[in-house]
C-alpha cells in the first residue's frame, strides 16, 4: 500500500482526575527523525515514545506534541524546619537580650524566611501514566496512519495517471522513427550527389545511413522507458517504504527520454521530450512525499 508521508493524528482522553492528548504530525524527508516534546518529569518515557512512532512511521520527521491536563506528576507539600525556627528564635532573644531592645517576636518574623516554610514537589508514580500516554499515542499514531493512507491512494492516483499519458506519448514517438530516418537517407543522398556531380557510391551511402541510424535509433530507449513504466507500476502495490524505489526508477526514466531527445532534432520528436520530461516532473514532485 503506497503510504504519504504527510499526515496528523490527534487522541485525547480522560483518565479520573487528568486528561492526555497526543498530538503527531508527520511531513515528508529522506530518513525518518522524531521529536518528542513532553512534560521533562517524563523525558525517560522518550524513547519508548519513539520506538512506537517508528513502528508505525518509516520514513518522515515526526513531531510529537504530549499535553497532560490536571498534572498528576507533582503535588506540592509545605515543610517546615521547627528546629532551625528555634535556633532563629533564640538568636533573636540573645540579640533583645544583649543589646538592651524591647522587641517581640512573633510569626512574621519567621515567615520571611525560605529555610523555615519550605514548599516542596513531589513526583507522583509514573507507571501508570505512562502507559496511559503510550495508550494515546498509539490512538493518535492510528488517526495519523489512517491520513497517510488515504493521501497515499490519491498518490497512487495520480501517478496511474501520469503513468498513462507516458504511455500513450510512447508510440507516437515510435511512429515517427522511420519517417525520420527516412528523411535523414534522403537529404544524405542529396548532398552526396552534389559534391560527387551525380554520382552516387552506392556503398558510401549504405555506410553512412547505417552510421545515421546507428545513432538516431530510440528503439532502446523506448523499450528501457516501458520496461522502468512497468516497475514504477508494479511498486505502486508493493508493501513497506517504497519512495526511494520511484525517486530512483524516475531518474532513469528521465535518463532515457534526455537520451531520446538528444538522439533526435525533429521537431515532433523534441515536442514529445518536452512533453514527457514535464509529466515526469510532476511525478518527482509527488515522488519525495511517497513514505
Amino acid at each position: 500500500m503506497l503510504l504519504s508521508m504527510t499526515g496528523f493524528g490527534r487522541s485525547h482522553k480522560v483518565f479520573g482526575e487528568f486528561s492526555i492528548t497526543v498530538e503527531v504530525k508527520s511531513v515528508n524527508h529522506r530518513f525518518h527523525e522524531c521529536y518528542v516534546r513532553m512534560p521533562r518529569q517524563l523525558v525517560k518515557l522518550e524513547d519508548k515514545l519513539k520506538r512506537l512512532v517508528q513502528s508505525y512511521i518509516k520514513r518522515g520527521k515526526v513531531d510529537l506534541f504530549v499535553t497532560i491536563e490536571g498534572s498528576p506528576l507533582v503535588k506540592q507539600k509545605v515543610e517546615v524546619n521547627l528546629e532551625l525556627a528555634k535556633e532563629y528564635r533564640n538568636a533573636y532573644q540573645k540579640l533583645s537580650s544583649e543589646l538592651g531592645l524591647q522587641h517581640t517576636i512573633d510569626l512574621s518574623h519567621f515567615l520571611i524566611k525560605e529555610d523555615i516554610i519550605m514548599i516542596s514537589e513531589m513526583e507522583e508514580n509514573t507507571e501508570i501514566i505512562e502507559e496511559a500516554i503510550l495508550g494515546t499515542t498509539t490512538e493518535a499514531l492510528k488517526a495519523l496512519l489512517v491520513m497517510r493512507e488515504n493521501e497515499g491512494f490519491g498518490l497512487r492516483t495520480e501517478f496511474e495517471r501520469y503513468l498513462t499519458d507516458i504511455e500513450q506519448i510512447l508510440p507516437s514517438i515510435a511512429a515517427v522513427v522511420p519517417e525520420v530516418l527516412q528523411t535523414y537517407t534522403d537529404r544524405l543522398k542529396r548532398k552526396i550527389l552534389e559534391h560527387t556531380n551525380g554520382t552516387l557510391d552506392e556503398l558510401r551511402v549504405m555506410t553512412e545511413i547505417g552510421i545515421i541510424a546507428d545513432k538516431s535509433d530510440i528503439s532502446e530507449e523506448v523499450s528501457r522507458l516501458s520496461s522502468h513504466i512497468e516497475q514504477f507500476r508494479s511498486s505502486l502495490n508493493e508493501n513497506g517504504p517504497v519512495g526511494r524505489k520511484l525517486d530512483f526508477l524516475l531518474q532513469e526514466m528521465n535518463r532515457e527520454v534526455n537520451t531520446i531527445g538528444s538522439k533526435s532534432t525533429d521537431t515532433r520528436i523534441s515536442s514529445n521530450v518536452v512533453e514527457l520530461k514535464t509529466i515526469l516532473e510532476k511525478m518527482r514532485e509527488q515522488a519525495q512525499n511517497v513514505q
